[in-house]
């Protein structure tokens, strides 16, 4: 084996192994919050030796960091697929929606953990992390307000500012599927679930007159 391939080798184990320990720190973050989460608590959860997290990662801020700036990317990567798929913005809004769900069923806990992205960025101390959080969710908004404004231009969606209604639309979405299903409330199947939410999102609450 040259040298060369062991080194792909080593980094291709590392890489693997940063991503195991995030993602056993994902829920350990949702549960706990940013303040009350500790590498202790990270490693206990994880099986990791409190050492090999440093080995990693210098710090729980790192972690959740690097949690947030991987969603993020990979949210802005689907809004592009999901664009090219489906022409008609409406389908498009319903495969978002689909997504979302997918995501807080497949990913415990990463709906907690983006709501504390804006406490994490109020307390982070590197100027250059906040300002790469931000535009990341820039983009994000951005892929999400192009799909509303395609709609309106269509004259298939109402309203007449797109920013706005993106904003809204995500709130509610992100309030829906941080509450359900939770560590309290009880939660519906995922297939009922992502019905329910899209029916909410795109019909309301108020029976057809």
């Amino acid at each position: 084996m040259t040298a060369h391939s062991k080194d792909a080798r080593k980094e291709l184990d590392r890489e693997r192994k940063c991503a195991d320990i995030l993602e056993q720190a994902m829920p350990v973050f949702a549960a706990q919050g940013l303040d009350g989460t500790t590498l202790d608590s990270i490693a206990e959860n994880s099986g990791y030796a409190k050492a090999s997290l440093y080995y990693y990662f210098h710090g729980k801020e790192e972690m959740f960091k690097t949690i947030v700036i991987g969603s993020l990317d990979a949210l802005v990567t689907r809004l592009d697929g999901i664009a090219a798929e489906h022409p008609d913005p409406v389908e498009a809004l319903e495969a978002l929606v689909d997504h979302f769900v997918d995501e807080r069923f497949a990913r415990k806990g990463l709906f907690q953990i983006y709501h504390q992205i804006q406490a994490f960025m109020i307390r982070y101390p590197d100027a250059e992390d906040r300002a790469l959080l931000i535009g990341r969710l820039k983009a994000v908004m951005a892929g999400i307000e192009s799909l509303f404004a395609r709609g309106q231009v269509s004259g298939q969606l109402a309203g007449n500012d797109p920013t706005a209604i993106a904003e809204m639309f995500v709130g509610m979405i992100f309030g829906g599927v941080f509450f359900q299903g939770g560590a309290v409330l009880p939660g519906l199947p995922h297939g009922e679930f992502a019905l329910l939410i899209k029916h909410m999102l795109f019909r309301g609450i108020l029976n057809a007159s």
